[in-house]
């Protein structure tokens, strides 16, 4: 049998535990990315695979076939089954969580991260993903992942385990965490009953929508789109269907992002301009959530 290297025995090990796991595109340098985009948003931070944290797995022998092709490809790790995490960015949130816990002991695993931040490993809390819920600090839970050690960075460095993560229960947040998560009363929402029809619901919103970015064509030499809808308004319009999907906590951000990257390359958007579209589109629709019902019923 064939030998796995350091990240996929570590990805192996976390699915035997019964973490979800996923290949991620790797960094290959400063602002460098295994994917070749001369232009990557997202350098060593986007899925290899279709549908990103959607197909991350417990199934070692998927682990395996993943990471004997890919054997640098970096690990993603899906929140919300098994813990969440605190996302802390920079010195200003870390201060910010410090000023929050006061001194109460944040006990569970931790990362350094390549950028220098921190991420936080608490039990699941069954919250979506929030961004920005303190200053510098982000939550990845229900729907979200993060890249865990020993994946590299952009920035050169690499995740690496403080407190390593292991098959024992991970803790639970801080009371002072979890106040700050919940938030003013307007912006809470309650949580997303995620069940099999759900996620199926999600993975076909995404593969219909990013099969129309694919198929629309570039126009003729010279001329618009004799349809008078463009790549970019094809693009944008998916970008704000998926964004309410989002806005909804129905599936996390960066796997919608990566799965409207790769349909925008497909039909021959630069980098640079999907990426300002996909922005904005996504911005709006999260800023308009799609109402949801208990149950996953649309």
């Amino acid at each position: 049998m064939r030998r796995l290297g350091p990240l996929g025995r570590a990805a192996l090990e976390l699915a035997v535990w019964g973490v979800p796991v996923f290949p991620v595109f790797a960094p290959t340098g400063p602002g460098r990315c295994s994917c070749v985009s001369a232009d990557c948003a997202r350098p060593g931070k986007h899925p290899r695979v279709r549908r990103g944290v959607l197909e991350a797995t417990r199934d070692p022998d998927q682990v395996r076939e993943w990471w004997w092709r890919w054997p640098g490809a970096s690990i993603g790790a899906a929140t919300g089954s098994r813990f969440d995490v605190c996302d802390v960015d920079s010195e200003a949130g870390a201060d910010a969580v410090r000023r929050l816990l006061a001194g109460e002991a944040a006990a569970g695993p931790m990362v350094r991260t390549g950028s220098g931040g921190w991420h936080l490993y608490v039990a699941p809390t069954g919250q979506g993903n929030r961004t920005g819920f303190l200053p510098g600090v982000d939550w990845r839970g229900r729907g979200g992942y993060v890249i865990v050690p020993p994946s590299a960075h952009a920035a050169g460095e690499v995740y690496r385990w403080v407190r390593p993560l292991t098959a024992e229960r991970v803790p639970p947040a801080p009371a002072g965490l979890l106040a700050a998560l919940a938030g003013p009363a307007a912006q809470r929402r309650e949580p997303v009953r995620i069940a099999v029809e759900v996620t199926r619901y999600v993975q076909v919103a995404i593969d219909r929508e990013c099969h129309m970015v694919a198929a629309t064509p570039a126009p003729p030499a010279g001329g618009r789109n004799p349809a008078g809808r463009g790549r970019n308004d094809a693009l944008n319009r998916a970008a704000f269907n998926l964004g309410q999907l989002v806005g909804a906590g129905l599936v996390d951000e960066q796997t919608v992002r990566g799965a409207l990257d790769d349909a925008a390359g497909r039909c021959g958007l630069g980098v640079s301009e999907a990426a300002r579209t996909i922005r904005s589109g996504m911005s709006a629709g999260i800023a308009h959530p799609r109402p949801t019902r208990a149950g996953g019923r649309r």
